[in-house]
């Protein structure tokens, strides 16, 4: 089985071919050896190349968010793409990708942050979504609260690069 997947502005190949109790995973011409230990919803109890891992998932508007090895990914389907755009950034400004709860706000208006800085963590269906900057930038606006519940394209913050 293949599938296309867009994040970060590129598009990856993966396959997973079934080999015994195993599969083989190749994304983007790596291959790696890959059991499953434990499925529980949402979550995956891994071996990848006989190291133990621990993967999140959930399914939320035709994309896939997906947390493995202290890294978050959004994944969007090549064919859905064209059903739908999400934007997780907008001018000058970083959305909300899916429906969830800040867990936490680690700038304020007026804060300069360098490409990478966490801005905000959602908790979303058991997942940490660090919102990071795009560019070195200066933030302009907060407009979510620790505690406060956001829906998908809701406003976080707005900045400006510097």
């Amino acid at each position: 089985m293949e599938q296309r997947y867009r994040t970060g502005g590129r598009e990856y190949r993966v396959s997973a071919v079934p080999s015994g109790q195993e599969y083989r995973v190749e994304v983007e011409g790596r291959a790696h050896r890959v059991r499953i230990h434990r499925r529980a919803r949402g979550t995956l109890i891994l071996e990848v190349d006989g190291q133990r891992r621990l993967l999140h998932f959930a399914d939320h508007g035709g994309l896939r968010f997906v947390g493995f090895a202290g890294r978050n990914f959004t994944l969007r389907p090549v064919e859905a793409s064209a059903e739908r755009e999400l934007p997780r950034r907008t001018e000058g400004g970083l959305e909300a990708e899916m429906p969830g709860l800040v867990r936490s706000v680690r700038v304020s208006q007026g804060d300069s942050v360098e490409k990478g800085h966490t801005l905000v963590i959602l908790e979303a269906m058991k997942m940490e979504i660090r919102v990071t900057a795009p560019e070195r930038a200066r933030v302009l606006r907060v407009f979510c609260r620790e505690g406060q519940k956001v829906e998908r394209g809701e406003p976080l913050v707005e900045w400006e690069p510097v």
